[in-house]
């Protein structure tokens, strides 16, 4: 006889579980939203002839700085 079989689950496990989901997922996010804005800032703080330098139009830094974080 195992453990799991004498004693019962917890009565609010599904819940401890789907919270610590939540959390989780919360701090993908942010770990997320983390690397586009530096991306973002660091490619907007570039002058235009910088930009030019690297290949990439202001227009193009959203897109780029998306990519970087995975969003796409």
């Amino acid at each position: 006889m195992t453990l799991a079989q004498i004693v019962p689950a917890h009565p609010f496990s599904a819940f401890i579980a789907a919270v610590t989901n939540m959390f989780e997922r919360a701090a993908e996010r942010r770990q997320t939203h983390a690397v586009y804005t530096k991306t973002l800032n660091e490619l907007s703080a570039m002058s235009s002839r910088e930009l030019a330098d690297i290949g990439v139009h202001r227009s193009e830094i959203p897109n780029i700085a998306a990519a970087a974080a995975g969003m796409e």
